[in-house]
């Protein structure tokens, strides 16, 4: 799956949890004009989004230190001595 499908993926799942909704609605009576607020909720429980946005800390710090471990600490590791043996030594 490339990158942007990913991204694309990855932002629609924000957009469902994390934002909440605040409807406007203009009702017209006679010649007043109310305005009246709807709030709705989120569609999932609040454990869902706590269980999901762990999840996706951990698989970000994973692919953080999966990243780092190849590119900057296997790279620095010494190399392993060469032990030389003589030939009466066994």
């Amino acid at each position: 799956m490339s990158f942007t499908k990913k991204l694309f993926i990855l932002a629609l799942i924000l957009a469902v949890i994390s934002s909440e909704v605040e409807a406007r609605r203009k009702i017209l009576r006679g010649r007043k004009t109310i305005t009246r607020t709807y709030y709705r909720g989120l569609e999932i429980p609040g454990w869902v989004t706590v269980i999901l946005w762990s999840i996706g800390i951990i698989v970000v710090n994973s692919i953080i230190y999966l990243g780092l471990n190849k590119w900057i600490i296997q790279r620095n590791e010494p190399q392993p001595a060469v032990q030389y043996r003589m030939e009466h030594e066994v």
